[in-house]
């Protein structure tokens, strides 16, 4: 008898763990699913922003990107001509100066960290990283566009590197410039 009983207290005992143990996979599943919902929002929120953002940025530049437009003539069987492209937009300009100046610092963050410089020198520091940053990326449009005056900007860089080199006295320091300013901003 006694074992009989130990039997169905060992029955009920399994019966009880796996009756807790599907409430808790259930109550998991649950907020699993609550959390995928959430996200789902989430991320239709933001390319509704986007959409919005691309939209307004095409009304800013009045112009379709690439239009297709019908050749109405006697030939039907000829294909539709392409429009011109609308000017590509370099988006470098489209960026505030307060965001070159983060993303500047963000790409020299651990140079301007550990430099061996005083505060008034990191100040100047950054200045002339941030003009750095925009000559070197004045020189690249130049380049691209085979616009003139592509002497003067390099001249202007060199002008600046010599500057950088006056501050980071310390050869550590300005060989972690050189590392650094390879890198993309």
């Amino acid at each position: 008898m006694l074992f009989h009983i130990k039997i169905i207290v060992i029955k009920m005992s399994i019966r009880i763990t796996l009756f807790i143990t599907a409430a808790l996979l259930l109550g998991l599943n649950g907020y699993l699913y609550a959390n995928s919902q959430g996200l789902k929002k989430d991320i239709a929120d933001a390319a509704e922003q986007c959409d919005g953002w691309l939209a307004n940025l095409s009304q800013r530049q009045n112009k379709p990107s690439l239009q297709k437009v019908k050749v109405i003539n006697a030939h039907e069987d000829e294909p539709a001509v392409a429009a011109e492209p609308a000017e590509e937009v370099v988006l470098e300009k489209l960026v505030s100066h307060r965001h070159k100046v983060q993303a500047v610092n963000h790409k020299y963050e651990f140079l301007l960290l550990s430099a061996q410089v005083d505060e008034s020198e990191r100040k100047l520091l950054k200045r002339l990283l941030v003009k750095r940053e925009q000559l070197a990326d004045a020189i690249y449009q130049a380049e691209m566009q085979g616009t003139a005056g592509f002497a003067q900007l390099e001249e202007q860089l060199y002008e600046v590197e010599d500057q950088i080199e006056l501050v980071l006295s310390d050869p550590l320091d300005y060989e972690r410039y050189h590392e650094f300013k390879e890198q993309q901003l």
